[in-house]
Parts: structure tokens; sequence; C-alpha cells
């Protein structure tokens, strides 16, 4: 109906005929939400077809107007198309040039309504970092390999929040009890035809095996067995390490601590609002902001369930002095003077601060550190 909508209005303000409309969807369906992905197996969050094959078209007066110029009429296509291409695709229509290594899609816009074969010869459709098992899928010509790891990239990441929530590690420890623990097996890769088996059929009851069989463990493919793995292995050579930083906002950012709403729960130096107490002097909808507001001993009991809280707060508080300056104001003076020679009072408050922060960490570290070694961890 909203689509609908916007058409009319379109066509209302004489705009329909200078229009390009794109409609589509992110990706497939969530089965258990109702949805279904068929003829397609998989759904959101795997790498079958079914969670990232997705209907789309185009139209607008445009379209219609371009078709008519190149003698095609309306049609299907079937040709290769990867969500980046839509940006290419506009600029190209924009009569913006742009350098192919400058932008990750493809100008497709001959393909659409020439009705050519597809500028584009293949899709990484995504490859996870090492701590994540490599897992992903690419589509090359009419084959696509799907690489799984034994567990997925949610269990990876609760095995990991668990460890933490016991131990204090860092990220190579952390990585090593992973691949331990959760990667020293293989996981599942499969092959498929998906031009002939688009439904990533396995049963192998059809005339043509290739549209109902994982050809992966086929040796009569072995061939294209070995070119997928080659071209996915280069792609390995260059994933980056990961950037998780296992830190778990949760609590830090319920919207109960900023009446009720959703908005940003850490200021522009990565530091949360709750711990620090200080969102009741911000620009931003936060705790004095809206109503239902917590009183003073509920902020102050706050505080104290979050550990060392209350003795950051008074901290962050010398920082604000006697006027009545925002946390935001504040910031940019300390930024702009931090530099300076003649700022010595600010450069202090800023290392009392530093120091009540290193210090609680610290004695975190310390104490766990000591917890190790009673336990025979170290």
């Amino acid at each position: 109906d909203s689509a609908h909508k916007l058409v009319s209005a379109l066509k209302a303000g004489d705009m329909w005929d200078n229009t390009l409309m794109v409609f589509l969807s992110d990706n497939g369906g969530i089965i258990r939400h109702g949805s279904s992905n068929s003829p397609l197996r998989g759904e959101k969050g795997e790498y079958y077809e079914g969670g990232i094959r997705v209907p789309g078209f185009f139209s607008g007066g445009f379209v219609e107007r371009e078709l008519l110029r190149s003698g095609t009429e309306p049609y299907t296509s079937k040709a290769l198309f990867h969500v980046t291409d839509i940006h290419a695709t506009m600029l190209k229509v924009a009569g913006v040039h742009a350098d192919p290594g400058e932008i990750d899609g493809v100008d497709q816009w001959d393909a659409i309504v020439e009705a050519k074969d597809s500028a584009r010869g293949s899709i990484l459709h995504n490859i996870n970092s090492d701590l994540f098992g490599n897992a992903g899928a690419l589509r090359h010509g009419d084959y696509k390999l799907i690489v799984e790891s034994r567990v997925s990239e949610s269990e990876i990441y609760s095995y990991g929040q668990s460890m933490l929530q016991d131990s204090d590690w860092d990220m190579s420890e952390l990585s090593q009890v992973i691949h331990q623990k959760l990667l020293r097996t293989p996981g599942q890769y499969c092959l498929y035809n998906v031009v002939k088996n688009p439904s990533e059929d396995e049963s192998g009851d059809c005339a043509d095996f290739e549209g109902c069989t994982n050809l992966y463990y086929n040796e009569d493919f072995a061939a294209k067995r070995d070119e997928m793995l080659a071209l996915w292995a280069d792609y390995v050579a260059d994933v980056p390490s990961s950037t998780e930083e296992w830190v778990d906002d949760g609590p830090l950012a319920d919207p109960a601590h900023f009446g009720g709403y959703w908005t940003p729960w850490r200021d522009e130096s990565g530091i949360p609002y709750a711990i620090y107490a200080l969102a009741d002097e911000t620009h931003h909808l936060t705790l004095a902001q809206h109503p239902g507001q917590k009183g003073e001993q509920e902020k102050v009991d706050m505080s104290e369930a979050l550990g060392s809280g209350g003795q950051l707060a008074a901290g962050a508080k010398a920082l604000k002095g006697e006027g009545d300056i925002t946390e935001d104001e504040e910031r940019r003076r300390l930024e702009s003077s931090a530099g300076a020679a003649s700022a010595g009072v600010v450069q202090s408050a800023i290392c009392l601060v530093g120091g009540v922060v290193a210090g609680v960490l610290g004695t975190v570290a310390t104490t766990r550190r000591q917890e190790q070694r009673r336990r025979g961890l170290f």
C-alpha cells in the first residue's frame, strides 16, 4: 500500500516519467516468523539461496522509456546481480563516472534495459575472519561453494562471552581456546550448480544429477571443486583479523536508564553515560530529560550496582568546575587545551580521572589474575 501511495504521488506531481524506482528485500525471510522462501532452501542467516537470493524489480517511467528505446519488452532477468550493483548502476544512470576500483559494485544498466548477460561473473557472498571459522559462500559462474564452520557465529560469540565472565582473557588466548574447543574439526563444504539446482537439492532424485546433488564430494567435479577452493583460499588470505571487542553493553544501553528511549549510551570518548553518571548534564535525551526519572537515591543505587561507577562519577565531576558547563562544551575545552603548556590544572584533573579508572581496572585485573593462579590456570 505504501508503494502504491508513493507511485500515485509521483504521477500526480508529473514526476513519474523521470523516475527510476528500485524495490527489493535485503535477505530471505525467517521461517519461524511465518516467512516462506520456497522453492529455495534456507532462510535469513544461512548461505543457502533462500537466505541470500531475493526478488526485486526496477520500475518507473524512466525505465519504461529506456526499454522502448532499446526495443526490449518487460521481462524477468536471471542475471547475476549483487546489492552493491544498485549503487554503481544508479551512478551510471545519474551520469556520474566512477572508476571500477573505487566502489564495490558494477554497473548493470545495459544488462537490465537490453536484457544482456550480467556484467559480473562472481560474488563473494560472505567470508568470516579466522576467529569465526572463515565461514561464508562464493558464487563463480554457475557454481556456488558454501563453507560452514562446525558451529555458528552466534554460538562462537556466546561461548566467548561466557569465557570472559569467568576469567580475564586477552584476545590471543581467547582465540586459541575458541579454536581448540569449537573449531578443531572442519565444518561442512557444499558445491552446487545453482543455475541447474537453485533449490540446492541433495536428494539425487533427478535425471540430471547436477540439478539435485551436492557436487563437492563427486570426483567427476574434482577440477571444479579445486578451482573454487583456490579462489576461496585467495579470499581467506586477504581477510583481516576480527575486530570483535567482546563488549556486552546490554545493561549500559538499557532504555530504562534513559526514560524508556533508545539513545546513544556512550559519549564521543567511548565512556558509557550510565557509568559516569553524567546523563543529566548532557545534550542527549537522557535521565533528567525524560518523564518518569529515577530519584536521587535510585541514581546512587545504580552507581553502586555498577561497581566503580560512583568513584568514576566523582572523578569525572571534578572536571566540571564551578560553572554550569555542559559535558560537550567541557570536552571541546579539554581537547583544545590538551597540548598547551598552560593547561596544567586541566591536565591534572584529567590525570585524576585517569588515575581512578586505571586504579579500578588494575585492581580488577590483579584480583582476577590472583584468583586464576589459585585455581591453577596460570
